[in-house]
């Protein structure tokens, strides 16, 4: 899952505060992307915040580019995580770590998030010219490494590889 603009997901839109939710609700499509049988895998920039930290969460593999930031901002405005994202959260990262970013409000770094196991790979360029191919490269070789692992190229991962859906 790779988004278009500066930006991974930054959450919630504050001008829909106070408004009745409109379907899809976020905590099932999260659900439906941890649940699904094809692997999902979060090409993370710019920031994954609230509901989309939410949705990185529930993606099977998560990558971010070395200046992205990821957390739980609207405990500043009194609000939790409601897409799933108190649960998922402590299932990658220690629980010190977990409770610190969920009622901290304060975003960490690719790096730190690297650290703690809240993401997979870093992306890095080796060349500023090159940065805005360096997500999608990284997040292309993860995808194979799930498929072929150690197995290498095979019908079954082959035809896996093939039915990934790059959205």
């Amino acid at each position: 899952m790779h988004c278009v603009g500066r930006t991974f997901i930054a959450g919630a839109d504050i001008k829909e505060f106070g408004k009745p939710p409109r379907e899809p609700y976020l905590p099932d499509v999260v659900s439906a992307i941890e649940h699904a049988i094809k692997p999902w895998v979060a090409a993370i920039h710019g920031t994954a915040l609230g509901g989309g930290l939410e949705v990185a969460l529930g993606c099977h593999y998560r990558v971010a580019d070395r200046a992205a930031k990821l957390g739980f901002p609207e405990v500043n405005l009194g609000l939790i995580p409601e897409a799933g994202g108190t649960v998922r959260l402590p299932r990658l990262v220690a629980m010190e770590e977990a409770l610190s970013m969920i009622v901290g409000g304060k975003p960490c770094t690719a790096t730190h998030a690297l650290s703690i196991g809240l993401i997979d790979q870093l992306a890095h360029a080796t060349t500023p010219t090159v940065e805005s191919e360096v997500l999608p490269k990284t997040t292309n070789r993860v995808v194979n490494q799930i498929v072929y692992g150690g197995g290498g190229a095979t019908a079954e991962n082959n035809a896996l590889l093939s039915a990934i859906e790059f959205i």
